[in-house]
């Protein structure tokens, strides 16, 4: 896409050595245009904050990014294409992507991860891209929010208990009196 055509004497022939370096301007440009675009779609998805998998049709991880790397517990380098069990060992998460395949609509459900111990929202959406279609994993790390409601309840377990106990001991010391 470098080389330029000279145009030379005939014409015709002259018309057509333009015609081809617009032509190969253009498409220079174009291409240009689709890598950074490309780059710019591969940054905000290698830097999103929840996980993210592409699995196709045949349950084969095609992408994931660095936050679904953690969440589900896979060792880098990533092997492009694996079965998803294989990748995220966990068969909630694969009877999910299942169901959104086999129903082809969005499927929600909240999953304690087998290899990690983490609580993960996770839903699952198919989209038919082109003839290909694919299932899109959002995966959401809610472990720190129910260890926190957890604490929540308990603490509020402990304080009404400790509440009733000096109310329990005052009744009866003025049912008495």
């Amino acid at each position: 896409l470098d080389t330029a055509v000279v145009p030379v004497a005939p014409r015709e022939l002259a018309d057509v050595a333009r015609a081809f370096n617009e032509m190969t301007a253009r498409i220079r440009a174009l291409m240009e245009l689709s890598e950074r675009e490309r780059s710019r779609l591969e940054a905000i998805f290698a830097n999103l904050g929840d996980g993210v998998l592409i699995v196709d049709e045949r349950e084969a991880v095609r992408n994931l990014n660095a936050a679904a790397e953690t969440m589900i517990g896979v060792s880098l380098p990533f092997p492009e294409g694996q079965p998803l069990v294989v990748v995220a060992r966990d068969h909630d998460l694969v009877a999910l992507v299942r169901a959104a395949l086999a129903s082809g609509t969005t499927q929600e459900q909240t999953i304690q991860h087998a290899r990690t111990g983490r609580v993960i929202e996770t839903l699952a959406q198919p989209v038919t891209i082109g003839e290909e279609r694919v299932v899109i994993v959002v995966l959401r790390d809610v472990t720190t929010v129910r260890r926190l409601e957890a604490v929540r309840r308990e603490f509020v377990a402990n304080v009404s208990h400790e509440l009733r106990t000096p109310l329990a001991s005052i009744r009866a010391l003025v049912e008495t009196l």
